[in-house]
């Protein structure tokens, strides 16, 4: 027997492979002996194992496999095609949000924090301009939406005032941290999981500012509607959820009278994209709000929106330049009401550095106090 060897449960690998939707084979090609149990990796190999199937390590010596999270959140695909099943990153993401929202649920309760009153007043059914007035009346940005906002300052307005109600937004562009694996837009932009206490929203920032806005407020729909998720990812064109949550959002970025005010106004060669400035949009939503409001005739919409796919399609794709500090973009990925509780939960001594730097998604213990004054200034 050699020493190095990891002595893995066979059933768990045999889970975490399936989950993955991958092959023994393209693990390693032992992979089948440890699965069968005449073999065991050793504990590098055990180590790469669990890093290739995106699993924590310890679980690989559980006695069984873990039972993962049921429901899945509503997630938004681009162009809501379907998913035949979940993708292993979007399980991954959906686990890691969940372990923080189960954080903040049991502080809420412990610390007196009142259930959020502003969302699951409504149902699926419900008149939809009804549900956007009341997200409008209840975020106060009746002067916001339409003010020609630029889309950077529109997006940080618009999460602020959600986390003021007591939501969490949290959002990243590459899983756990690792910069080599991002987050893939054909796989979802945004989800958002109902709770009472602590309810969430998450965002793919691999999406232009305008797609993060729209979804961001389509989440919002869904919490206003009391949705934390569906039964399947199968998500299509005539699911009427969805197609509503969208509407919604529409209603709540485009008001109606605001909207049909700048189709009059602007008459110029650039009237689509000045439009869609104006109320921080992308051209494309512009064009489904103006044709559900009955201003283009169904062929005139088809031609706009053909020929603004084909413009999109030819402008370069354009990478930021430069991060931010890590105490900012640990700010930014968690969303500034679940970082402030959790520092403040460290620096009173309730929670400790190590748990807190792993809620925030850090090793660096050191980091924890300079997030928690960055959060302050």
């Amino acid at each position: 027997m050699r020493t190095n060897e990891a002595f893995i449960t066979p059933s768990v690998l045999e889970w975490a492979i399936k989950r993955a939707g991958v092959s023994a084979e393209s693990i390693h090609k032992k992979a089948e002996q440890w699965v069968s149990g005449k073999a065991r990796p050793t504990f590098k190999q055990a180590v790469d194992i669990a890093k290739t199937l995106q699993i924590p390590f310890g679980y690989l010596w559980l006695k069984e496999p873990p039972k993962e999270q049921e429901i899945i959140p509503d997630l938004r695909t681009i162009g809501n095609g379907g998913l035949a099943q979940i993708p292993l990153e979007l399980k991954t993401v959906v686990n890691d949000v969940k372990q923080k929202q189960e954080w903040f649920k049991e502080y809420a309760k412990t610390n007196g924090i009142l259930k959020c009153e502003a969302i699951g007043r409504f149902k699926g059914s419900d008149d939809t301009q009804e549900i956007a007035d009341d997200v409008t009346a209840r975020l106060e940005i009746q002067d916001l939406v339409g003010s020609g906002c630029d889309k950077d300052r529109m997006l940080k307005n618009l999460i602020e005032k959600i986390e003021k109600l007591g939501i969490l937004v949290m959002r990243n562009s590459i899983l756990r941290g690792n910069t080599k694996k991002k987050l893939n837009l054909d796989t979802f932009r945004g989800f958002a999981i109902f709770d009472e206490f602590a309810p969430l929203i998450f965002i793919n920032t691999n999406d232009s500012k305008a797609g993060q806005i729209f979804t961001l407020m389509h989440e919002v729909a869904h919490l206003w509607i009391g949705q934390s998720g569906i039964s399947d990812s199968d998500i299509r064109e005539n699911n009427k959820i969805e197609l509503a949550c969208n509407e919604i959002a529409a209603k709540i970025l485009m008001p109606k009278t605001k909207i049909q005010k700048a189709f009059r106004e602007f008459d110029d060669d650039r009237w689509l994209e000045c439009i869609a400035d104006r109320f921080s949009v992308s051209t494309l939503a512009v064009l489904n709000r103006l044709r559900s409001l009955s201003l283009l005739a169904l062929r005139r919409y088809q031609e706009l929106y053909n020929a603004e796919l084909e413009r999109l399609s030819r402008i370069p794709k354009t990478r930021p330049s430069g991060a931010p500090p890590p105490e900012v973009m640990v700010r930014v990925r968690n969303g500034y009401l679940f970082t402030f509780v959790v520092t403040s939960s460290v620096l009173s001594g309730d929670e400790t550095y190590t748990n807190g730097a792993s809620l925030l998604g850090f090793k660096n213990t050191d980091l924890i106090n300079k997030v928690a004054k960055e959060i302050r200034s």
